[in-house]
């Protein structure tokens, strides 16, 4: 079932609305039915648009209004549902109602692509009039407000600046208009990024399937996300980038009928007979100990002493080496121009004995960085102060490795290791494990 911009109550609502009917939600609702549904395989109903009453229990809502969710709060009744958000502030907002999912906003770049012209004019507000009530906007610009969609991009293609947000705002950057922000809610207009509605289909297959096929548990759980939006900082950790290599480079090459757990954290879950990655180095009786409540799991350890602290509390675990994907790393490749960084979680910088290696002048990367952003910032320089998979990534990237941590005073220590040849490894040591199993089970 599919509960659309079709539907009767919606279309009587909406022919009532008069100029403000042109709205965000009516155009997504369409993609969405158009370009993302067709895209997922699932057994769920679909709620596109806004329609007190209208759904089933386990049903996939698209929530529209972000500055009044509570629009939606008529769903407490139903059962089941995933709550699909544009933007993650929301989800914090309707996680009274079901599993919310966040989905960024797409729209259909091919079609938006065709309205691109030249630039003739200056500046304009791009959007729903009732939208810049009490907004303090620059004087002399012009105002693009509750036109069919059609026409909208064609009169926005012609200014080299707009200010929009949410899909508006990803319009105006296929069409080559410089974007400027005007909402407080959304300072920064890097949020809003290009995504084709095919592409978001494949975003939210993988977040159903974590949710409806949990025997893979990897950043693309809802749990996961909902949790990633409520961190200040460190939402670009090791631990995230390296679970995501995991589910892409490391899982399709290991053949096992054991399910996976590449977070391994608590306020995700985990499940029985998985074999579940550990990411902490440090106090592991206290992190890890609600494990205790699942049965028969390996623990897939990157370190030697981590490994110990497994095999001492009676664990079936493997010691396999931290790894990273080498060809995608190689392309930050670039000229040194730089002397030496420090790469890294801050709070082993913190640490004494770490101060006793590294040097006070060192440069330090902008806090909570993105990854891609991070290997250029290390790949400029001829040295880099590193543990983990920044030190492998450093020595990829062709900087000379320098010991930061008292734990590790060897760069040897880390290897280079792809992806792929670190899931042979772990296919051998399952092989292991597992013979060892089914020999005593017999």
């Amino acid at each position: 079932m599919i509960i659309d911009h079709n539907n009767l109550l919606f279309r009587q609502r909406w022919e009532g609305m008069r100029s403000n009917r042109y709205n965000g939600a009516y155009y997504y609702s369409k993609e969405i039915v158009d370009n993302i549904i067709p895209n997922v395989k699932t057994d769920r109903d679909w709620i596109t648009v806004n329609v007190p009453g209208q759904c089933r229990d386990g049903a996939i809502i698209f929530v529209h209004n972000n500055l009044q969710p509570e629009h939606y709060n008529w769903l407490k009744g139903f059962k089941d549902l995933v709550i699909v958000c544009g933007v993650p502030e929301t989800m914090e907002k309707v996680k009274h109602l079901g599993m919310p999912i966040y989905l960024p906003l797409s729209v259909n770049v091919d079609y938006v692509k065709q309205f691109k012209t030249e630039k003739t004019k200056e500046a304009a507000f791009v959007g729903r009039k009732s939208k810049r009530d009490n907004l303090v906007l620059p004087n002399g610009i012009d105002f693009i407000e509750d036109l069919p969609r059609p026409e909208l991009l064609k009169r926005m293609a012609e200014y080299k600046e707009v200010y929009a947000v949410g899909r508006c705002a990803i319009e105006a950057k296929i069409l080559g208009c410089k974007v400027k922000p005007y909402d407080p809610r959304y300072p920064k207009t890097s949020r809003w990024k290009v995504l084709d509605n095919k592409d978001a289909a494949k975003i939210l297959q993988g977040q159903l399937d974590a949710l409806d096929h949990p025997h893979i548990i990897n950043p693309s759980h809802p749990r996961y996300q909902l949790l990633r939006t409520r961190q200040k900082s460190g939402q670009h950790n090791g631990a995230y980038y390296y679970a995501l290599e995991i589910a892409k480079n490391i899982i399709p090459n290991v053949q096992t009928n054991r399910p996976w757990d590449t977070l391994g954290m608590r306020r995700v879950g985990s499940l029985d007979h998985a074999i579940v990655f550990i990411h902490h180095g440090i106090n592991q009786d206290k992190v890890y100990s609600w494990l205790n409540d699942y049965k028969d799991q390996i623990l897939v350890c990157s370190t030697q002493d981590t490994y110990d602290w497994a095999v001492s509390k009676g664990k079936k675990a493997i010691f396999l080496p931290l790894s990273i994907d080498v060809e995608y790393v190689k392309k930050f490749r670039a000229e040194k121009t730089k002397k030496a960084c420090y790469a890294g979680n801050r709070w082993a910088f913190k640490e004494e004995d770490t101060k006793k290696y590294v040097p006070e002048d060192v440069d330090f990367p902008p806090h909570n960085l993105p990854r891609e952003k991070l290997l250029k910032f290390i790949a400029q320089y001829k040295e880099c102060y590193a543990i983990g998979r920044c030190a492998i990534e450093a020595k990829v990237l062709g900087c000379k490795l320098k010991v930061c941590y008292h734990k590790y005073p060897d760069p040897r220590y880390w290897k280079i290791l792809d992806n792929k040849d670190a899931a042979k490894i772990l296919q051998q040591e399952l092989n292991k494990l597992d013979n060892i199993r089914e020999n005593n089970n017999k």
